[in-house]
């Protein structure tokens, strides 16, 4: 699925964001893809845990969990693309 020029598909690593500037930003892979009749696009999200900052390579270290906590973005074709922080239990 190509949304704005940006190919999305399962087990795509995406940016979730970081909480604050101090703390390092969020990654995770697209485990689910669902497209609603609204037109609203939901990525379920397994997030991984950033472990350090490799300055060498400008680059994250990261770790898939046994068990990841999940969270979902939602897209909707006339918006960007935003971090819903709710639980998939919840839904």
């Amino acid at each position: 699925m190509t949304i704005y020029g940006t190919e999305y598909k399962l087990g795509a690593v995406v940016f979730l964001g970081a909480e604050q500037d101090y703390e390092p930003p969020e990654f995770g892979s697209i485990s689910k893809i669902a497209v609603l009749q609204s037109g609203k696009i939901l990525f379920y999200i397994k997030k991984f845990t950033t472990l350090e900052n490799d300055n060498h390579f400008h680059a994250y270290k990261v770790r898939r969990e046994m068990n990841p906590s999940t969270t979902f973005l939602q897209q909707e074709h006339t918006t960007n693309c935003s971090l819903m922080k709710m639980p998939l239990k919840a839904c």
